[in-house]
């Protein structure tokens, strides 16, 4: 691949949503019953929700004609987590947390796929997260990006 194809990005837009699914009346209190019956938090969330799998599917369509493997596509809404799995229980006050809920969020994506373990990625890079990051007393993320497809487990 040429060095064009890797300086290119591709900009795009997403929603900021924090704990999404917390509308759900399943989730609507951050405490879920655990192990024992003892009482635990539900780990926070911050996702930028694409509103559309189109992005998704395209990806998919390419892998499989050009690597002749149907990717599974992802059961989730397309999205990028902001938060990594350990950093979920951070503490915040609560005005802090829900700031930009439902904030329009710039980005872009670079169309050179990449793997990790069984899932197909398209990395983003956005400014604006990271900002929102700091915010929130955390350091900045390099290594986001938008999942399209999970290889089939029968290869």
């Amino acid at each position: 691949m040429g060095v064009e194809a890797k300086n290119q990005w591709v900009p795009l837009r997403g929603v900021l949503k924090y704990d999404p699914g917390s509308d759900i009346v399943s989730y609507k209190s951050r405490e879920t019953l655990g192990e024992a019956g003892l009482r635990k938090k539900r780990p926070r969330q911050l996702i930028v929700e694409l509103r559309s799998r189109d992005l998704c599917r395209l990806y998919c369509w390419f892998y499989e004609r050009r690597y002749w493997i149907k990717l599974q596509e992802i059961m989730l809404v397309p999205h990028i987590n902001v938060l990594r799995r350990q950093e979920s229980n951070i503490e915040v006050q609560e005005e802090i947390w829900k700031k930009h809920e439902g904030e329009i969020i710039s980005f872009e994506y670079s169309p050179l796929v990449e793997q990790h373990w069984k899932f197909h990625v398209l990395p983003i890079r956005s400014e604006r997260l990271n900002e929102i990051r700091t915010e929130l007393g955390l350091d900045e993320r390099r290594g986001m990006h938008i999942t399209f497809g999970r290889h089939p487990d029968h290869l």
